[in-house]
């Protein structure tokens, strides 16, 4: 395998360890208990949202998504 794909690899290998190795990275028990995942800058940012709706590129594995749909985003 070519040097330049096993280190694009090895660095998306690293990356992945932040999402399996137990850290407090993602809140997913304090957004199953009602929380949110968005930063209050966030919301400020788009004010009252009910009804509106959003295309949320980059939202990741969807908990900034659901976390707008709470909100009232479709």
């Amino acid at each position: 395998m070519d040097e330049r794909v096993e280190g694009n690899l090895a660095g998306w290998d690293l990356r992945a360890e932040a999402h399996t190795s137990g850290t407090s990275l993602y809140d997913v028990d304090g957004f199953r208990a009602g929380g949110s995942s968005l930063r209050p800058f966030e919301v400020e940012a788009l004010g009252d949202v009910r009804g509106r709706r959003l295309l949320h590129l980059m939202c990741h594995f969807g908990l900034d998504t659901l976390s707008w749909a709470r909100l009232g985003l479709r």
